[in-house]
């Protein structure tokens, strides 16, 4: 049968009956993929359909005796498994199908294969549109190879990829204008800028909204892995002095002091300053809103014996030892709903993308400290090339 992709020949239903049944007798998969949430089939070599789980047969409304022998697109309804006599993967846009690839690959490759797969399916309300994660995991038994597929409906999760990046791009984007409108409003007001407590205030809120974005921002292209470290030559002294510049315009920062104690006037580091400032400025932001007026802060930076860099940041509050065991854990706070991002990004950003190491003790007399450890120069040089 004439096909513009994979290969349309196909068992008959008999056959693929007589398959089902030996693998059932070999391997005991019903049950344990009826366990499974998740979408699941197995095809044979031929992309027929021999099971389907009980997932499957719910979110395709179909009887277990009527999925038998069809290929997944055709038990879908993907609009190409009616282009052409072969079905489900013989049209030209299968090239591109995440589904059909994955087993196609999982079936050569001996191998687990994951692909995306968007198709386009005719439900009686007319055309939709399908984001799917497709799993492919090939299985071996006497009468041949099988492969168990997992079908994982990624929509919203891709909608909501597409509103974040638009939300960000737009907001980004106003933010600057504004941004610019105070810059020139500040230049054109010259000295007299200095004495005026609105644009002070403006100014301020200005800074910490983009920052707050920029934050957000980060967070989401750190968990996705698409966030990059930029390794450089970095003055930490200078970069401490300049975060605590920017932590002090800041409404938290208010009626609260703060000590910067570097060593030497100037300490390198082989790091990324971009996000350095992110931990050190969080570590900030924590210790002053854990501060009561007129308390000082203090930040500490020093060389250590074998040339490691640590910044150590600390204030007279104590963290309660059930705070302290998920003080690291995603959106947990001790500030309410909402909260929390600050010490799980410090942790994910200093560990995955610096090289280095985080850590806080706290106790009552002591209040609590969060020390930043980035490596020596030669251990994070080889890190970056990798990187």
């Amino acid at each position: 049968m004439e096909t513009q992709y994979a290969r349309s020949e196909r068992d008959g239903i008999d056959e693929v009956r007589r398959g089902a049944s030996a693998l059932d007798a070999e391997l005991p998969y019903r049950l344990i993929l009826d366990l499974i949430p998740s979408v699941s089939i197995i095809v044979n070599d031929k992309r027929q359909i021999l099971f389907a789980n009980a997932a499957a047969l719910a979110r395709l409304k179909i009887r277990a005796e009527d999925i038998v022998g069809a290929r997944p697109g055709e038990a879908l309804g993907c609009v190409h498994s009616r282009e052409t006599p072969g079905g489900c993967g013989a049209a030209e846009a299968c090239r591109v199908c995440g589904a059909v690839n994955a087993i196609l690959e999982a079936l050569d490759g001996r191998r687990k294969i994951s692909k995306e797969c968007r198709i386009t399916v005719q439900d009686p309300g007319g055309p939709s549109s399908l984001d799917l994660l497709v799993t492919a995991m090939p299985v071996d038994s006497r009468r041949g190879r099988y492969v168990v597929v997992t079908l994982d409906d990624i929509s919203d999760a891709k909608r909501r990829e597409v509103l974040e990046r638009l939300f960000f791009h737009d907001v980004m984007n106003s933010l600057t204008n504004i941004r610019a409108c105070v810059e020139l409003l500040t230049a054109e007001l010259g000295a007299s800028a200095s004495g005026n407590d609105y644009l002070g205030r403006l100014v301020s809120a200005t800074e910490n909204l983009v920052d707050e974005v920029q934050r957000q921002r980060e967070i989401i292209s750190m968990e996705h892995g698409e966030l990059r470290a930029d390794f450089k030559a970095t003055d930490l002294a200078g970069l401490v002095r300049e975060a605590v510049r920017h932590i002090e315009l800041t409404a938290y920062a208010k009626n609260r002091i703060v000590l910067a104690c570097p060593e030497e006037a100037s300490l390198v580091a082989f790091t990324d300053p971009v996000l350095v400032r992110r931990v050190v400025g969080n570590m900030l932001k924590n210790a002053l809103e854990a501060s009561k007026p007129d308390e000082e802060i203090s930040l500490a930076l020093r060389r250590e014996e074998d040339g490691a860099m640590a910044i150590e940041v600390r204030n007279s509050a104590f963290i309660p030892r059930d705070a302290q065991l998920q003080i690291f854990q995603r959106s947990f706070s001790t500030k309410g709903r909402g909260r929390g991002l600050g010490t799980y990004s410090m942790k994910i950003l200093t560990e995955d993308y610096l090289g280095g190491a985080i850590s806080f003790s706290s106790d009552e007399s002591d209040g609590t400290s969060f020390r930043l450890r980035l490596p020596p120069l030669t251990g994070v040089r080889d890190r970056a090339k990798i990187m």
